[in-house]
């Protein structure tokens, strides 16, 4: 019940405290001769919808205008040189002070060069304006350069007080000093001057930085890759290499404090170990998204006094020291992606293919995301069922598996009439013809004899015909369960009675 008042008393305090920086941001200031103007800052926190742009996206939005302004005024060539830069010396620190990951920030302690670099540029884009009087197009980009400068470091300084306020609601951070980080936060926007507001930006997040307890730790290398992650196989990665900045031996704990995506409350704190996606309680909580604070904590097991020399401390248990807490979120999803297959081409309707296959695996996941799926398989071997199995792993760990069969056949029938043999001459009227049919593969699915369907047969088939005076063509057609078709053709000629008593005289066939 403390750690929840506390963090809603911080809420509280910081609610009028933007809504009366609002109202004072919402006046234009004068811009003095020769100065450069503050412009108005949004200060309100994002919503959980809402995205802000990064420093590096503004910083180098800036660098952008620079270079677009015309460099046929060597002054303003001269200046946009300058300026750009000392901007880019901020977008190139790489120092213990700051580290920006794409859209997210991650701010440590000892951040004063990056502060130092802007308000370089600050200095000279003033210098530029008082060089280019008379150019308003170029004082015009410059002021807007100033603005992206003013705005990369209010997130920066935004970034570290929000995640101080988080740390503060469990116990980890003086809270009171997050609120003077809110009030340096709400100056900024009240001064005309944009080198006063970067002081007060300054003031600001030197004051969420301080409030983390006893700051004798600083984090040097980070590497944060815990989402996504599974809680079946109890896997993340977020290594950090932390730097002592007091004397003694310590002992360092690598903490993680997970939270609900809803309420903010504290699901589980862990010591030197991932998660294994369970609440305190040893429940697993649902798939979803959940933010984290990570930091370091030191053990002070001895000191070092000058008189004394190491001493140990009176409660080895006692934390004395924190780093200030990276911020991220951990992708819990313990739900296998979904999976399908694709036949090229399709199987007609008995489930039987008659050319060469192409099996496509395409599978989907809504949480952490595919890691693999099984490439495309070719089936070129003719089989009644040809069995293969596909696989789609997310990138969680989560597996599934997809069997399924494959009948090819590519060979029509074999269809052979046995009687009457082509060329035959035979009294019209009424005959029955005889063959054999065969298919290895998929079998036999229909034989018709001049258009007429054959209702059964086995391997032999026969059927009644009746033939007309004069030459007859009887044609056998038979389609295996494939659609693979073949034609048996015989031509016969028909007599009449007459003719055929003269041609077969009594007692002869």
């Amino acid at each position: 019940m403390e750690q929840r008042a506390g963090r809603w008393a911080a809420w509280l305090l910081l609610a009028p405290l933007l809504v009366s920086a609002e109202t004072a941001l919402g006046q234009e200031p004068a811009a003095n001769a020769g100065s450069v103007a503050a412009p108005r800052l949004d200060l309100s926190p994002a919503s959980g919808t809402e995205s802000r742009p990064s420093p590096q996206e503004l910083l180098r939005e800036a660098i952008l205008q620079l270079r677009q302004l015309p460099g046929s005024n060597r002054r303003v060539k001269r200046s946009v040189d300058d300026i750009v830069e000392a901007i880019s010396e901020s977008l190139a620190h790489k120092g213990e002070s700051l580290y920006l990951d794409g859209s997210q920030i991650r701010s440590y302690p000892d951040g004063k060069r990056v502060f130092k670099y802007n308000k370089r540029a600050l200095r000279r884009l003033q210098r530029g304006i008082n060089s280019v009087r008379g150019n308003r197009e170029a004082q015009s980009v410059f002021q807007q350069v100033a603005r992206n400068l003013l705005e990369a470091q209010t997130e920066i300084a935004r970034a570290s007080i929000e995640a101080a306020q988080r740390l503060s609601a469990i116990g980890l951070a003086d809270e009171w000093r997050v609120e003077r980080a809110f009030r340096e936060l709400e100056k900024a926007g009240q001064h005309d001057n944009s080198r006063k507001a970067m002081d007060a930006l300054k003031k600001a997040w030197e004051a969420s930085q301080r409030a983390v307890r006893r700051q004798s730790l600083a984090v040097i290398a980070f590497r944060d890759s815990p989402d996504p992650f599974s809680p079946e196989l109890a896997t993340s990665t977020l290594s950090i290499t932390f730097k002592i900045l007091a004397r003694g031996h310590y002992s360092l704990d690598y903490v993680r404090v997970i939270q609900d995506p809803a309420s903010g409350e504290v699901i589980r704190i862990l010591n030197n170990r991932p998660w294994d996606g369970k609440d305190g309680t040893g429940r697993l909580v649902p798939d979803g998204s959940y933010p984290y604070l990570a930091f370091g904590q030191l053990t002070r097991l001895t000191v070092f006094d000058r008189r004394r020399g190491r001493i140990p401390v009176r409660k080895p248990g006692e934390y004395r020291a924190a780093s200030f807490p990276i911020t991220g979120t951990v992708m819990v999803d313990g739900t296998p992606p979904v999976l399908q297959a694709e036949t090229t081409p399709p199987p007609n309707r008995r489930g039987w293919h008659n050319s060469d296959v192409t099996v496509s695996f395409k599978a989907r996941d809504n949480l952490a995301g595919l890691f693999s799926v099984t490439p495309d398989l070719q089936v070129t071997t003719e089989g009644p069922g040809r069995r293969l199995r596909g696989m789609a792993v997310d990138r969680a760990g989560n597996s599934t598996s997809l069997d399924l069969e494959v009948k090819l056949d590519k060979q029509p029938p074999s269809v052979e009439v046995t009687w009457p043999k082509t060329g035959s001459r035979l009294e019209e009227g009424g005959m029955r013809l005889t063959g054999m049919v065969r298919d290895a593969v998929s079998g036999v699915a229909q034989v018709t004899c001049n258009g007429t369907p054959i209702r059964s047969w086995d391997t032999e088939f026969n059927c009644d015909l009746r033939l007309r005076e004069g030459e007859n063509r009887i044609r056998v057609e038979a389609v295996d369960h494939a659609g693979n078709g073949t034609m048996a053709s015989i031509r016969v000629h028909g007599l009449s009675s007459a003719a055929a008593a003269g041609r077969f005289p009594a007692g002869k066939e």
